[in-house]
């Protein structure tokens, strides 16, 4: 046989291996699809926040909407279909759904995290995560985070966020609020000290806010959310080197409304 034979033969049994493989393939996932789901495994990242979801409210979800999962097929499960399913879910930051090779679905889940719980002038109650999604309180069992009252419209519903709305200046003047109230709320969740203080922020009709702490019967006057760390370092420092010597009762407001000052109340 001449070389040129030799090589038509070599690519023919190339060939045919290959076609093997590809049959090999075909065939062993039409049997994997065949098998029944055995399990449904969850695993969340809570990133340190308190719990708002568990894995067996993401399995009963799953469930309920699109079935029981474990009684299904493992070539008639839709795994995109999942995905989008829990992506509606405003507990959820980011979802990802597998299936592995022992038959096990296995979902993958961070759960946002809220720094904010705000109640509306129509007495609706959310929370606001640090991305500035709104998400839903359930008052059985509300969270003990930093909360919000006051001059607070009804702003966007669950499952939207802050930062996402239409571009106009009307929407951005009515979610200014919202702004000032996520830009404090982020500096008082990032900060162990302001979180331990401060446990109530509310806003004036004029936008201006104030908060309630848990150290003494004062009130602090913030103002508006311009220099906003340098009004919390002030208060910080004030909290820490005046009141312990003169007494946290001794004055009924704590001013941090002007530049590089703290103008105290009796």
């Amino acid at each position: 046989m001449n070389i040129s034979g030799k090589k038509i033969l070599a690519l023919v049994f190339a060939i045919l291996i290959l076609v093997g493989i590809v049959a090999a393939m075909i065939y062993s996932k039409s049997k994997y699809n065949t098998k029944k789901c055995k399990d449904i495994s969850c695993d969340i990242d809570y990133q340190n926040a308190p719990v708002l979801i568990t894995p067996s409210d993401i399995i009963y979800e799953i469930n309920k909407n699109l079935g029981k999962q474990e009684s299904k097929k493992i070539g008639n499960i839709d795994l995109q279909c999942i995905d989008e399913l829990l992506d509606k879910n405003p507990f959820l930051e980011k979802v990802n759904t597998s299936m592995s090779i022992n038959g096990i679905l296995k979902i993958s889940a961070k759960q946002r995290v809220p720094i904010l719980r705000y109640m509306t002038k129509e007495g609706r109650s959310l929370y606001l995560d640090k991305t500035g999604n709104v998400m839903p309180v359930y008052l059985s069992h509300p969270l003990k985070i930093l909360v919000a009252t006051g001059e607070i419209s009804k702003g966007v519903g669950v499952g939207n966020n802050i930062f996402l709305q239409a571009d106009s200046m009307k929407i951005k003047t009515d979610m200014n609020v919202y702004y000032n109230l996520h830009h404090v709320a982020q500096i008082i969740y990032a900060d162990s000290i302001l979180a331990a203080l401060i446990e109530q922020v509310d806003v004036a009709s004029d936008g201006y806010l104030k908060m309630i702490t848990k150290a003494g019967s004062h009130v602090v006057m913030y103002g508006d959310t311009i220099n906003a760390y340098e009004k919390f370092e002030n208060l910080k420092y004030f909290y820490q080197n005046a009141l312990p010597k003169i007494g946290w009762d001794k004055y009924k407001k704590i001013n941090l409304q002007y530049k590089n000052q703290i103008v105290c109340t009796k």
